[in-house]
């Protein structure tokens, strides 16, 4: 989702919205602005709750063209929020692409200890 809002504490407007699920693929996303005031947005990326360490969401190649211009002033406040994936390893682990916990001495050793091969 991607949220605009032009005053300090204003209203948080939806401009863009993901609609179904999405699956293993890219999505091209261009939205077009057209305000000419000073404006925040918000891209907001979250999972659909199905709890898979598999899970990805990526924001990739975030550009701003045309009459486009840092803006110097004071930007409204926002809360920053992020949630970390659970890592089912120990400390003394290394976590694989597979979700499988290997020591982590065995990192880089030359020998596959996780069955996807990760650890090389």
């Amino acid at each position: 989702q991607v949220f605009s809002r032009d005053q300090k504490n204003g209203p948080w407007t939806q401009v863009w919205r993901h609609n179904g699920q999405s699956n293993y693929w890219w999505e091209r996303v261009e939205i077009v602005v057209t305000d000419t005031s000073h404006v925040q947005y918000i891209i907001q990326a979250k999972s659909d709750g199905q709890s898979n360490s598999k899970e990805i969401v990526a924001i990739d190649d975030v550009s701003f063209s045309g009459s486009c211009a840092s803006f110097e002033g004071q930007l409204p406040p926002y809360e920053k929020t992020t949630t970390v994936a659970p890592n089912p390893c120990r400390d003394d682990e290394f976590r694989c692409l597979s979700d499988e916990c290997v020591l982590a001495e065995s990192k880089c050793d030359f020998k596959f200890d996780c069955t996807d091969q990760s650890d090389e």
